[in-house]
């Protein structure tokens, strides 16, 4: 007699309000790396300031996270801005039952709070270690989502441990650490009233806005989609080009490529193939 098999956990996500917040402004910081330390350089007057926020890329979550070597966070961070806040660099992690990062000669997973001895105590420096665990979980979080949309049980519980955390026993605690570090990031996006949107204390960190765009792709309308490049089958949500910009749904849908340059690169190969069959023939 067949067993029954285990129902997979799979929730539906739901957020208050019903619609999430647009993702802010992100502060691309200069920075500089010595050993473990990452050292935020000041930009200047405002007006200088101003020039370096920008917004994030669509599927940001996805694609630029999922593509980054993580042993390159610091290049990440140069490019897109700060994981963390250097007054508070744990600020936007929970608290309770977490997977935990494995530290180097550790065989148990610790706290975060066990990363805190490699920062340091200014206010404009930040430890690379704790940079590199947010990143981590960016990824593992992202890696949920596309288990999600793609009805993976496997990936699903594979997400926190391929990235160094320990094992979730089920996939209920995979999407209650997924649930309690987004619930966690999305504290950093309070109603509120200022007089400068550039304000600091508002300015959120580049991992903030990842795990919020995140959750947006999670609760919203668009698909994840594989791209169909042999060589690339990189998660995506909107095709990218280069050509023009879409402000609306426009290459969210009916699109097979992550981009012109797969979809070129894919029918190239594709012609050689045929040219090779119709040669053989």
């Amino acid at each position: 007699m067949q067993r029954t098999k285990t129902p997979t956990f799979w929730p539906t996500v739901s957020v208050w309000p019903a619609e999430p917040r647009n993702l802010p402004p992100i502060l691309a910081s200069k920075l500089s790396v010595s050993g473990d330390v990452i050292t935020v350089r000041g930009l200047g007057s405002l007006a200088e300031t101003l020039k370096h926020f920008s917004s994030l890329p669509d599927d940001f979550c996805l694609r630029e996270v999922g593509d980054t070597d993580p042993d390159d966070v610091a290049g990440f961070m140069g490019l897109y801005g700060l994981l963390v806040s250097p007054e508070d660099e744990l600020r936007s992690l929970p608290a309770w039952d977490l997977p935990g990062p494995h530290l180097p000669g550790e065989e148990q997973p610790a706290d975060y709070g066990a990363l805190l001895p490699l920062a340091t105590e200014t206010e404009k420096t930040a430890s690379l270690a704790i940079c590199k665990v947010h990143f981590l979980i960016l990824r593992s979080m992202a890696k949920i989502v596309v288990a999600a949309a793609e009805f993976d049980e496997q990936a699903l519980l594979d997400a926190w441990p391929s990235e160094g955390f320990r094992e979730p026993m089920d996939a209920w605690q995979a999407w209650h650490w997924w649930m309690a570090h987004a619930n966690a990031a999305l504290e950093a996006f309070p109603m509120y009233v200022s007089f400068d949107e550039g304000e600091e204390s508002r300015t959120a960190t580049t991992y903030e806005a990842t795990i919020l765009q995140l959750v947006q792709v999670r609760v919203g309308a668009m698909r994840i989609l594989r791209c169909a490049n042999d060589r690339c089958r990189r998660p995506f949500t909107r095709q990218r080009t280069d050509r023009r910009s879409y402000d609306g749904a426009e290459h969210g849908s009916g699109v097979k490529y992550c981009s012109r340059l797969c979809a070129k690169a894919q029918s190239e190969r594709e012609r050689r193939a045929r040219r090779r069959s119709e040669a053989s023939s």
